[in-house]
């Protein structure tokens, strides 16, 4: 994990907290700036907390219509691809072959979750 300073830490335990119940898991652009509020944070800091927002599995939504099928068939050919290649398949490992995210790879798993049970 990305070497995170205490006021990144401590936003990303507010996000957490605040989107725990969600299903999909995730939290806006506008709630993210509602929770940083006036503390002075740099454009470092700010990477630095989208990044380790993402890697609690938390989807930050940049307002822009998600291709949720789109995400779905990278992941499963990407995750194809691992099985062919004799490695695991999580996704960690969905998100660095894909480029992804690992928020974007989950966000899709929920989706496969969610065409499960409608059958």
């Amino acid at each position: 994990m990305i070497e995170q300073d205490v006021l990144v830490q401590e936003l990303v335990n507010l996000v957490v907290q605040l989107v725990k119940t969600r299903d999909p898991a995730a939290i806006s652009l506008d709630e993210l700036g509602e929770l940083v509020g006036d503390r002075i944070i740099s454009s470092a800091q700010i990477d630095l907390l989208i990044h380790a927002i993402e890697e609690t599995g938390i989807l930050v939504a940049t307002g822009v219509q998600v291709d949720v099928q789109g995400l779905l068939r990278t992941v499963i050919q990407t995750a194809l691809s691992l099985r062919g290649q004799g490695k695991g398949i999580g996704a960690k490992s969905i998100a660095e072959l894909s480029g992804l995210s690992v928020g974007a790879v989950q966000l899709a798993l929920r989706y496969a979750d969610v065409l499960r049970g409608s059958r």
